[in-house]
Order: C-alpha cells, then structure tokens, then sequence
C-alpha cells in the first residue's frame, strides 16, 4: 500500500459545498500527473473508513499527511462524516466545515481539494480515502507525496511494519492495530501480574523455609549446649539474612560447649561469661552487625 494525493481540478464555486466527489466514477481514472488508478469496489472503500471509526479531516495543502507525523499542527478546516457511493459507482463524502473552512472556501482563498487515497501499489487499487487537503494547485505541486515512491508510502511502510510484528493482516486498519495493541497491553498487564503473585509466592517460600532452617540451627545449639535458652530470642531476632546464619551454623560448629554432657544452665553466668570473644564469635558479630557489648550482654542474659 502507499498514500497518494491525487489533486482534483474542482473549482468550488461562490455557494459552500457541503457535498464532495472524493472518488470518481467506477473503473479506472488518471490524475493529473498521468498515472492510473482503479475504483472496481467502492463499498469496500466505504467499509474500510467505517471501521476506523472517525471522520476524514479537511486540512489545508495535505497538513495531515506532512505535518502531523512530524507532530507540527495539522489542524482540520472541515470533516467528512458520510460517504456513499454515487450511481456512477464514485464516492461522495458529506462535509462539515469549520468557521476557518468556510472562510478560506467562500472567500477564494482555496479553490481546490485534493483526496489523500491508500492505494495498493502492486493492483493501483484504491483501498481507502486518508484525508482532503485544500489547495490552489491543481497539478503536481503538492510536495513529495505527489511522486510515486516518494514519501507517501512511509506512514503506510510504518503500519505495515507494525501489522508484521503484531502477527496480523498487513491491509489492518489504523483502528484495527490499535485494537490489537490494547488487546497485546491487557495480556501483558495481566501476565506482569501473574509473575508479581508467583515471586510473592516464591518470596513466602523462601521466608518460611529461612526461619525453619534458623528455628532448627537455634535448637541444635541449644541442644548440643553451645547456646543457653535465654539466648534463643536473641539470635531468633538479630538473624535476618542466610549469610548471617551461615556464619552462625559455623560458629557453633567451632565453638566448644558451654556446660558438660547431660547438664543444665542455672543462674547467672560467671565472670568467664565477659571473657573476650573467640574468633568464631568475633566473626559471627561481624557478620550479624551487631557489636561484641551486645553479645555479651546476650549471653549475661541466660
């Protein structure tokens, strides 16, 4: 497909039309600069711009087609809210003019008009009108897109890409690929949400099997009289991380017992108790933040 403006040598005349021949008769037609084109079915046309849901903007000197995609004003001085298809087999397209409109037509100061078609470029089959421009040049002096292979077609080569990516029909209207667009965001909107629930649920996992693995790693030290039962709250509240209770798996695994086999903790700790840490001890400070005060008085509160 690629855009062409084809100017029409329609002179409006003193009364404002509020009808336009957009498309002639059925059959194959030349526009000024020689090359044809062909209107075989011109329902289709009509059933393509019904699905975009929105009317053709009357711009002035084809704005739409070389202003708007480089996002400069391309503002409408008419719409088309009506086409139809004439007994001739053309198409006529109702207009609606603005203030601005009436007074650039009324007063001579546009005295033409020029349909911008979507036209298949291997066929010459016009498959749908992209806007009107208003114009005092009859010929080929609309820029760019009047030249075959000229920029017309890049908005068009643009939706074709988009239609490929999309894994859809590359003759999808604007309003189609939108469609697919927003389908494409609501399955991602509801995929991302999906994932957030799975790594929560992940996350959960981990939490409960960390303070498992911590609760059984405190017991163990109870039982095996590294650590007094006074201590349990403590470590059970300053372990936050598997690197802290990696480094306190191997602090019990080097320190001695506090008491004999088959005894008990009873009363307060002796002054051995304030002893100076050992280096298994000193480690698991580091590593846990907290400092060697703290875990002292840890200790004192067995």
């Amino acid at each position: 497909m690629e855009s062409v403006l084809l100017n029409s040598v329609y002179d409006f005349t003193a009364d404002m039309p509020d009808r336009l021949v957009l498309v002639p008769a059925s059959g194959s037609f030349s526009g000024i600069d020689g090359r044809t084109f062909i209107n075989s079915n011109p329902q289709r046309i009509i059933e393509r711009w019904k699905k975009t849901g929105h009317d053709i903007p009357v711009d002035i000197e084809h704005s739409t087609e070389l202003r708007g995609p480089q996002g400069l004003p391309a503002p409408a001085v008419g719409w088309i809210s009506d086409l139809v298809v004439a007994e001739n087999g053309g198409i006529v397209g109702t207009v609606s003019w603005t203030e601005e409109g009436r007074e650039l037509v009324s007063a001579r100061k546009y005295r033409y008009f020029s349909p911008a078609y979507l036209v298949d470029k291997a066929t010459k089959e016009i498959a749908g009108i992209r806007s009107i421009g208003l114009t005092n040049v009859p010929n080929l002096g609309v820029p760019a897109l009047n030249s075959e292979g000229n920029g017309g077609d890049y908005m068009d080569k643009d939706l074709k890409v988009i239609c490929n990516s999309l894994g859809i029909s590359e003759g999808a209207t604007e309003a189609e690929v939108v469609t697919e667009i927003n389908t494409l965001k609501t399955r991602l909107a509801a995929a991302e949400e999906k994932a957030a629930e799975a790594e929560k649920k992940i996350q959960e996992q981990e939490a409960a099997a960390f303070k498992a693995e911590l609760n059984a790693a405190v017991e163990k030290g109870v039982e095996d009289g590294k650590i007094a039962p006074a201590q349990k709250d403590f470590f059970l509240a300053s372990i936050n991380s598997q690197e802290q209770l990696d480094s306190f798996k191997a602090m019990l695994g080097k320190s001695p017992r506090l008491i004999g086999e088959g005894e008990t903790i009873t009363g307060k700790p002796g002054t051995d108790d304030k002893a100076d840490l050992n280096a298994e001890e000193k480690a698991f400070c580091a590593a846990l933040g907290v400092s060697e005060e703290e875990y002292n008085k840890a200790k004192e509160d067995k």
